[in-house]
């Protein structure tokens, strides 16, 4: 019998992300290290492998963050990836960090957006977006253990200098609006099930710094417009109704939980490439 001489097409290591959160830091970073140049989309987890050897081909997706590194400080642009398993999908994002000319493959092959651009930021199911923000510099005291001798506590102050350009993820004005919206027809039509269900979500959020805030703004907004609809009845007709304020309906916290940044960036890879819609569709 005669051996085939197919061969096997070797497969690319490239770590995909389980979880929406980890997803989203690893974005966040790259955005943090100038990787604004973004295209988008989908693979179906059968022709993952294919495709990922095909851009690697063009990309360089194997490529050790220091040999990355190398690549753009000799002068050429260079680009990682990150996936994201969802079901049978693979959503990936590839994020470029051009060099001065911003000239390579990906900006001849690809149909890219800058998500500096606020008409280009990068977007999730037009809730999550990723903004660019300056963080104001703030002050705070720490408590040092007692002192042996005099058995009091010391108290330090601590200030932490201001940055410029820190992105963050925060939720869109559209869905800010979607929800400002559904929050009011659900009053009109007395619907507090969908009230629970509005709120809910919002408790929900993935607690990055930009979402817990707009959440603080959002459940007040809300928590106001509660009240006027309240208000509006006449006050012998108040008895008759369970709730008087928004907490009677679903009891949101204060302020959602933060994200924890304990998330290493092994998916840190590069890449080279034709247009990648061609690349899944082959």
């Amino acid at each position: 019998m005669q051996k085939s001489n197919t061969q096997k097409k070797p497969k690319i290591m490239i770590p995909q992300h389980e979880y929406w959160t980890t997803y989203l830091q690893g974005i966040q970073k790259a955005l943090s290290n100038e990787y604004y140049y973004y295209k988008t989309g989908t693979i179906p987890a059968e022709k993952l492998d294919d495709v990922l050897v095909k851009l690697n081909d063009y990309y360089r997706l194997d490529d050790t963050p220091k040999e990355r590194f190398n690549r753009f400080k000799s002068g050429l642009s260079v680009v990682v990836i990150h996936l994201l398993k969802v079901a049978d999908t693979y959503y990936f994002i590839l994020m470029a960090r051009a060099n001065e000319s911003k000239s390579g493959l990906f900006f001849e092959r690809e149909k890219y957006a800058d998500a500096s651009d606020k008409k280009h930021r990068i977007s999730f199911n037009d809730c999550y977006e990723f903004v660019r923000v300056n963080k104001s510099g703030y002050e705070f005291e720490k408590k040092e253990k007692k002192d042996s001798k005099d058995n009091k506590k010391k108290i330090q102050k601590i200030f932490v200098s201001g940055k410029n350009e820190v992105w963050t993820i925060k939720i869109s004005n559209k869905e800010q609006n979607r929800i400002v919206k559904n929050f009011n027809d659900a009053l009109k039509k007395n619907n507090f099930q969908i009230i629970k269900q509005i709120c809910y979500g919002m408790c929900h959020w993935i607690g990055f710094s930009g979402v817990r805030e707009d959440y603080v703004v959002l459940k007040n907004k809300l928590q106001k417009r509660f009240a006027m609809y309240y208000a509006s009845f006449a006050q012998v007709d108040k008895p008759k109704y369970s709730y008087k304020i928004l907490d009677d309906v679903y009891k949101m916290p204060p302020r959602i939980n933060n994200v924890r940044f304990g998330y290493k960036d092994k998916n840190d890879k590069d890449v080279r490439t034709r247009n990648t819609e061609d690349v899944i569709e082959s």
